[in-house]
């Protein structure tokens, strides 16, 4: 047998050369990364456990909100006689009931003289009643929604209708919950309550931001989006937004993002009536309802709102009904600033003071060489 005695010295070797190489590379990490680790270990797998929680409180959320929004709906469509005069939502006006009220009842059947004659009308459909509290559930829906502390989406669910009064929501887009946003406390002290708009943090944004596609930003949970609202942008109108902001800033004032880029499903989807919105329940008359949303099949020029280079805003804290002549003068003078080349970060279209369009639009590049900074 070979003797074993020069094994132990080797592996104490070994064992020795191994620790010094360890020591080592630890001083030389602990050389170049000292004190920039901004997070302990575990941190950030305790962050996704803290995120499920969060998830699942949403959807608890959720449940309970629908049943409190259904009892309020069926309460509220029995008040009003299965009628509901449904808002439009840009300009947050209502589609009137066709015959009208009488001492603020609507009216169910009509009976009005033609010469001689008398010619009744029906003017209440049985099966209009379940499209109206659809309608009526969806709004109270959203209110809940809204004043929940996390972005959750609004005007985000296709509803079924079973067996009476069971309400099925099918939503069209998830809940993001962002696992490395900074969250900032709020802080409801009258120190701070009414502290005029800073200019955007960059760094910030760009984490808090995400880029679903080449050339697309997404900014939804942003301080740049409406609260429950989905906003995407191509990348050149996202950067276009943020000087826009920039010059509100200086005004004292900012501005929200609430429509943005739609997919073409999305808009078909909008002209069909299978959105909130009902436009195609509203207006049956297509040469009437294009006067509200767009129709994107059989178009030369596709729907603005495809192209990802639009958006509908309004002046933060404010709603398309509560902004005021002023205000609009306010938001069409930010949108339509110079930028460096001397020409307007945003066109308006005329007929709709909270649209505006940039970039690669064939309208914006139509104004802008004419000079002007309205689509007529």
């Amino acid at each position: 047998m070979k003797s074993k005695k020069g094994a132990f010295p080797f592996n104490i070797m070994v064992v020795v050369a191994l620790t010094a190489l360890l020591i080592y590379a630890w001083i030389q990490l602990d050389s170049k990364y000292n004190g920039t680790f901004e997070r302990y270990l575990g941190e950030k797998q305790y962050d996704l456990i803290k995120t499920y929680q969060k998830g699942e409180q949403v959807l608890f959320y959720i449940d309970q909100s629908a049943k409190y929004s259904l009892e309020q709906s069926v309460y509220d469509l029995a008040k009003s006689g299965g009628i509901s005069e449904i808002e439009v939502s840009d300009a947050e006006t209502f589609a009137g009931h066709e015959c009208g009220k009488f001492n603020d009842a609507y009216v169910w059947y009509q009976i009005g003289k033609q010469g001689d004659a008398y010619a009744p009308k029906n003017c209440f459909d049985e099966n209009s009643a379940k499209d109206n509290l659809g309608y009526l559930f969806n709004n109270n829906l959203n209110k809940y929604l809204l004043s929940y502390p996390i972005d959750i989406p609004t005007n985000n669910y296709r509803y079924e209708f079973k067996n009476n009064l069971e309400i099925i929501g099918l939503a069209a887009l998830p809940i993001n919950i962002n696992i490395f946003k900074k969250e900032v406390p709020e802080d409801f002290s009258t120190a701070t309550r009414d502290v005029k708009p800073k200019p955007l943090d960059i760094k910030q944004l760009d984490k808090d931001t995400t880029k679903p596609s080449e050339g697309f930003r997404d900014f939804t949970g942003t301080d740049l989006c409406a609260k429950g609202s989905q906003c995407v942008l191509k990348e050149d109108a996202f950067q276009q937004l943020v000087k826009a902001q920039d010059a509100a800033v200086k005004k004292g004032i900012s501005i929200e993002v609430y429509s943005a880029y739609r997919s073409s499903e999305r808009q078909q989807a909008l002209w069909n009536g299978d959105t909130p919105e009902r436009y195609a329940q509203r207006y049956p008359d297509p040469a009437v309802r294009v006067k509200y949303v767009c129709n994107p099949a059989g178009r030369e020029i596709k729907c603005p709102h495809l192209s990802g280079d639009v958006v509908d805003i309004r002046l933060k804290g404010k709603t398309t009904g509560t902004m005021s002549s002023a205000d609009w003068n306010s938001l069409y003078s930010i949108m339509t600033s110079a930028d460096s080349n001397n020409q307007p970060l945003w066109v308006k279209y005329s007929n709709e003071p909270w649209h505006f369009e940039c970039c690669n639009t064939p309208r914006y590049a139509r104004e802008i060489q004419q000079g002007v900074t309205s689509i007529v």
